[in-house]
């Protein structure tokens, strides 16, 4: 066996050498740690050369990086430098458990090149030191359970300690990165999102707020702290308009994220965009909107909007998915169409078809006076039926569209397909079904009130929503389909039980319904360690209210749900990005003390389940709790990743936090049930597809 020989190069160092074994990347058994004294006459160390080995110095006058060796190296040289020291202060009373500074050149340095290395430092009582080479060093302070501290191009010397001042100390994770600016000169903004689940309407426009910023040093770098667990995106804008983009970074308890390459800003496209005709059938100049695609949110953003002076429209947008939509004065969408901006200039042409459309809207032989609205993959048209029903404008072009119709207290949608005649012209005819429905809303005096009443039918899953009359608190609405059906009733922060009904023709069926104060559930999510998890869906059902109430935690954790005044007990799922999902019942407190934090991230397993590929979900219950469908514990699909928590089978498979879950598949003489007890580590395989009655 040949020796390993470990040379010093620099006189008039004492210290201690200290050396272990390592095997299969943990200290070879029954190998002590060795240890020399360095002086003027050792220069060299004979060492077994078939293990890897570790070595560190320690010293009072000298500094040298921490080496670790492969086995089968013969020779390495350790570096020596004279030490230095840095030191500073901890502000607060939070102190970390322990410190440690990794140590490398700054990018450029000319000399020697120090290697990158983390040492030790001492602490004592809001004091800290951190031993150093005495040259110019970055330095990243990693302070236990706390975000990292950068410090750039540090001139350590022998003469004195080099004073930092007083850090702060910041708990949550961390998101640290560089930018490569290329020609792109001046500071460059750097906003970070929190990647949630669809959202919608004020909850989209809080979770734009939430939206952080910070400008890149000179180096390119930049870190986001005290984040919670969760998901972001990352946008970088330069001075000209120049952006670059990363999406999908996960953030755990109390780590620093680092990206593994620079962002690479991106110079801006610049769109022209030709619509022909140059202008609408009534002779006014087209809108063009552009609306930027995002990968984390189903909701686009409008990127720019203007005239098209003349039929074109140029402008300079950020490399990206884009929707482009040309639009007349009234706001109908008559052409939309997706483009992919790179940087340089783009050409957009885009033809707008036309084609007349005359019908009337109907229930029976009477009219319907109402807004609508026809929209197609291409289209989003506007038009408006009078008193005896009828209507006529222009459509893109014949196929399906889904009509929208919106009287004064009623909105339904229909799906119809729409083709020309012989005369070239679309005659369409929107019959509406003939079910009737009455009655009134009050409150729990008696007194009217105005709310908005709906409608579910079981069968068709489907639902709509009117309003009743503000003074009276009365509603008559026709065009509904017949059967049996659900009812309630929301007005504020009120809300009424639900209430069976039939759904006849002619007179129909009068209800009666109460509406009465809801109560809010709410607490914070929080992680093993206690921090707050954003990002998250909190679930809730109940036997006493229709369907599924959901809302997102926010940055802080929190979450707020609206439930039934009348609600006691009701099932809580968490869905949480990178978490196991977790079920538990829930017996509620009074009205006015609803507040319940719930941790979830304990032990977790993988349960594997296989479904009929048909109709209905499997229904799932945790230790006998109340039974939930099993979409319930799946996070909606993105546009990333649409077929998540599916494997290539179709089998489906959920991260469940330890516990017994009762899955059942089927309905009727066919449905099967399994339970199954997920253990922490490990993964189950439950089949629950429906087993015929021989079985």
């Amino acid at each position: 066996m040949t020796a390993a020989e470990a040379a010093v190069t620099l006189p008039a160092c004492n210290g201690i050498v200290h050396a272990q074994s390592f095997c299969d990347g943990i200290p070879c058994p029954g190998q002590a740690p060795h240890e020399w004294t360095l002086d003027a006459d050792l220069h060299a160390i004979d060492m077994d050369a078939s293990s890897a080995w570790h070595l560190s110095f320690r010293s009072e006058s000298c500094w040298a990086a921490d080496i670790t060796t492969a086995p089968g190296v013969s020779s390495v040289e350790m570096q020596l430098w004279r030490r230095a020291v840095l030191h500073g202060t901890f502000t607060g009373r939070e102190r970390p458990r322990h410190l440690e500074a990794a140590i490398r050149t700054p990018t450029g340095a000319h000399g020697t090149p120090i290697p990158e290395s983390v040492t030790e430092c001492s602490m004592r009582e809001s004091e800290w030191s951190c031993p150093g080479p005495a040259a110019t060093v970055d330095v990243r302070l990693q302070p236990s359970d706390f975000a990292p501290q950068y410090l750039w191009d540090v001139a350590l010397t022998t003469a004195h300690a080099v004073e930092i001042g007083a850090i702060p100390l910041i708990r949550g994770g961390s998101i640290a990165g560089w930018l490569e600016t290329g020609k792109h000169g001046g500071l460059v903004r750097v906003e970070l999102t929190q990647e949630t689940f669809k959202l919608a309407g004020d909850a989209a426009r809080r979770a734009d707020e939430r939206k952080l910023t910070a400008t890149a040093n000179a180096r390119g770098f930049f870190q986001f702290r005290s984040l919670p667990p969760s998901s972001y995106s990352l946008t970088a804008i330069a001075a000209d308009g120049s952006t670059a983009t990363l999406t999908g970074i996960k953030v755990n308890d109390g780590r620093e994220h680092v990206l593994e390459r620079p962002l690479q800003l991106q110079a801006l496209g610049i769109v022209q965009v030709t619509v022909a005709p140059p202008i609408t059938p009534a002779g006014q100049p087209w809108t063009v909107r552009i609306q930027h695609i995002l990968s984390f949110t189903p909701f686009p953003i409008t990127a720019a909007e203007g005239l098209a002076t003349n039929g074109s429209w140029r402008g300079r947008l950020q490399p990206g998915k884009y929707q482009v939509q040309v639009l007349d004065i009234a706001g109908s969408i008559h052409e939309r169409s997706e483009i992919n901006v790179i940087g340089g200039p783009q050409e957009v042409p885009i033809a707008v078809q036309h084609v007349a459309v005359e019908g009337r809207v109907h229930v029976g032989n009477d009219g319907v006076a109402a807004d609508l609205r026809f929209t197609s993959k291409d289209a989003n048209v506007k038009m408006r039926s009078d008193k005896d029903g009828k209507f006529a404008g222009l459509l893109p072009g014949d196929g399906k569209y889904n009509v929208r119709i919106e009287e004064s207290r009623l909105t339904r949608d229909r799906t119809v397909e729409l083709r020309r005649g012989d005369d070239g012209v679309i005659h369409a005819d929107l019959a509406l079904p003939p079910g009737r429905i009455s009655g009134e809303v009050v409150d729990s005096t008696g007194r009217p009130r105005f709310a908005t009443v709906e409608v579910r039918w079981a069968a068709s899953n489907e639902t709509t929503r009117f309003a009743s009359d503000e003074k009276t608190g009365q509603f008559d609405v026709r065009g509904l389909e017949p059967g049996p059906a659900q009812v309630d009733a929301l007005s504020g922060d009120d809300e009424s039980n639900q209430i069976p009904v039939t759904i006849g023709e002619s007179e129909g069926s009068r209800i009666h319904l109460v509406v009465a104060t809801t109560r809010k559930l709410h607490g914070i999510v929080t992680s093993p360690s206690g921090e707050p998890v954003a990002g998250a869906l909190v679930r809730i059902l109940s036997d006493s209210m229709y369907g599924l109430r959901e809302a997102p935690t926010g940055m802080n954790g929190g979450f707020s749900v609206v439930v039934p005044g009348s609600v006691s007990n009701v099932e809580v799922v968490v869905v949480a990005p990178g978490l196991p999902t977790k079920m538990m019942a829930l017996a509620l407190n009074t009205p006015d003390d609803d507040e319940t934090d719930i941790p979830v991230g304990g032990a977790a397993g993988r349960l594997y389940v296989q479904k009929a590929h048909a109709p209905p979900w499997p229904l799932v219950s945790h230790d006998h709790g109340m039974v939930v469908p099993m979409s319930m514990l799946l996070a909606p699909p993105d546009r990333l990743n649409p077929s998540r928590n599916h494997g290539p089978d179709g089998t489906i498979f959920i991260d469940l936090e330890a516990g017994d879950y009762t899955v059942c598949g089927g309905i009727g003489d066919s449905q099967h049930c399994e339970t199954s007890h997920v253990v922490a580590g490990s993964s189950q395989t439950i089949d629950v597809r429906p087993r015929s009655k021989e079985h």
